[in-house]
């Protein structure tokens, strides 16, 4: 009668001295290791380059809802017209820099989209020689040809007459000086990352050192036209 398969594996088995079924002992615990781990390195090798890491997915998570909640914020903003001047509460702050509260947010008289319709300044009453993007009260009047040579009296003359290069401040300095200089409220800089408060900066500064140049040259035009009448009624 001819043994069960495993019954005469288990007999061969038995017969084999120690010392053999030692050696196959640790070549099978070898083999099943060289296995495993070749087992574990293909499938590395096939998940490897779409492994993303916990932390950026969780980052990402995280700024993929900032953004929709943002963008849910814009839409709403872009669904009213609190002031009812014809321009959405998300043009007013996103883009003209205008007050959503008030039509006229200069106070000149004229409804903020009538001044965007007809190409002036929303923020600049008539008359004025304004720095873009300020709102109310934010301005220098034109009758200041002579600021860069006196003493400014006011945050916004100030900064006009000693605004420091942006090379030389850091972030938060740059933020209190928006600050104190009124260009930007609290509220308006509260979100802002450091990089974009850099940007405000830079373009305030650029806009200053426009209004110097023509204020410098009001008062070198002024200073010209005395010698150059003079220079005619002398001439024979």
């Amino acid at each position: 009668m001819s043994l069960v398969p495993i019954e005469r594996l288990r007999t061969q088995w038995q017969e084999l001295p120690q010392e053999s079924r030692f050696a196959i002992g640790i070549l099978c615990f070898v083999g099943i290791g060289v296995l495993g781990f070749s087992a574990a390195y293909l499938r590395l090798r096939i998940t490897g380059p779409f492994y993303v890491p916990l932390a950026a997915v969780r980052q990402s998570t995280a700024q993929y809802n900032e953004l929709l909640a943002q963008n849910n914020q814009d839409l709403e903003l872009r669904k009213k017209d609190t002031d009812r001047d014809g321009l959405n509460d998300y043009s007013e702050l996103k883009i003209y820099k205008t007050s959503p509260y008030l039509a006229d947010s200069d106070s000149d008289g004229m409804p903020d989209a009538l001044e965007i319709a007809q190409g002036q300044d929303p923020n600049c009453p008539k008359g004025q020689q304004c720095i873009q993007g300020l709102n109310q009260n934010r301005f220098t009047t034109s009758t200041n040809s002579d600021l860069l040579g006196t003493e400014a009296d006011n945050p916004v003359e100030q900064f006009i007459v000693a605004a420091p290069d942006p090379s030389t401040l850091t972030t938060t300095q740059k933020r209190e000086h928006l600050l104190q200089t009124g260009y930007v409220t609290a509220a308006e800089l509260e979100d802002l990352p450091p990089a974009q408060i850099d940007e405000v900066y830079q373009a305030a500064y650029e806009e200053v050192l426009a209004i110097r140049q023509k204020l410098q040259t009001a008062t070198t035009s002024t200073s010209q036209t005395p010698s150059s009448t003079q220079a005619t009624t002398t001439t024979p």
